[in-house]
């Protein structure tokens, strides 16, 4: 069963299995960074890890890492910027253990937090 417990796994995991040798290469060459679990990344409301890469000459993508329980492995595929409301690094997991609680959150989880609740915000009104 292949399973990703830290950061340096999920980026090395991307680093070998990302959709385009290109965001391979940004792996490596460029940043990374870890915005945490989002919910509804696909027609089925998948879960799923969202990665932000950004190349060495400013090319962004964002790459969502999705587990799939049957075959115990991951997928991931390029998608779009996430929509905040369905981050869930604010969720408080009792059962989490702290490396799984920040990948859960992600790099910078006060900074999420405060656009999830923009996001909020912006559709209440």
């Amino acid at each position: 069963m292949e399973r990703l417990r830290t950061r340096n796994e999920i980026m090395e995991w991307l680093e070998e299995y990302a959709p385009y040798p290109c965001i391979r290469r940004a792996v490596v060459e460029g940043t990374t960074e870890l915005l945490g679990v989002f919910n509804k990344m696909s027609p089925t409301g998948t879960m799923a890890w969202i990665v932000k890469v950004t190349s060495k000459y400013d090319r962004v993508w964002y790459i969502a890492i999705i587990p799939n329980s049957f075959h115990h492995r991951f997928r991931c595929h390029e998608t779009n910027e996430p929509s905040w409301e369905y981050w869930m690094g604010d969720i408080d997991d009792g059962g989490l253990n702290k490396s799984s609680e920040t990948l859960h959150m992600g790099d910078n989880p006060k900074q999420y937090k405060e656009l999830k609740n923009e996001a909020k915000n912006k559709t209440n009104h």
